[in-house]
Parts: structure tokens; sequence; C-alpha cells
């Protein structure tokens, strides 16, 4: 990853998010095998981190399953620490952190 000061750098805008994809399994629902019921799935499927190169990231890992919904969050945490994705608090979350010190 190249070094940065804290002004960051330039970048256009479909450059400048992080993305996470989320694929929820659709299987075995319809009655029919190899059939889907549109709009419906499992609460289960996989993460994954796309390669983004203005970010420095490179897409290394594998998705990676979750079994619930309960499991989503842990699993996107581990998958943006794998890739070193430094997350920072939105000032709506602030509220329920104490102040540092």
């Amino acid at each position: 990853m190249s070094k940065t000061n804290k002004f960051g750098k330039k970048a256009n805008d479909k450059e400048k998010m992080i993305e996470v994809r989320v694929w929820l399994w659709t299987d075995g629902i319809a009655k029919k095998k190899g059939n889907i019921v549109p709009k419906n799935s499992w609460d289960a499927g996989v993460v994954y981190v796309p390669s983004n190169p203005t970010h420095g990231i490179k897409s290394f890992l594998k998705p990676r399953p979750f079994h619930s919904f309960m499991d989503l969050n842990s699993v996107i945490e581990k998958m943006l620490i794998a890739h070193g994705i430094k997350t920072h608090s939105h000032r709506r979350s602030q509220k329920y952190f104490a102040p540092a010190g």
C-alpha cells in the first residue's frame, strides 16, 4: 500500500468507496429443483471484498460464509480486518462511545 499523508489522496467518485458484497443463498426454497422463488432467500450466504486499487485493496480471500444474519456483522468485520481496512465511527455512532481520556 502506498504511503499517504493526513490529507489522503485524490480519487474520482467511483473509486472513493470501499465495497463489501453480500450474496444470499436462494437454492432449496422452490419446490422444483433448480428453480428459485423471486425475492426469497435464506438468511445465509457469503461476504466478499472486491479489489480496489485506489485504496490498495487486493482481493486475496475467498468469499467467507455466514450462517445467519446474526453472523453477518462478525463476518464483515473479519473480512475488513483481514484486508487491513480501518473504519472510523460516524458521528451518529459516537453517542454510543465514551469520550477518550
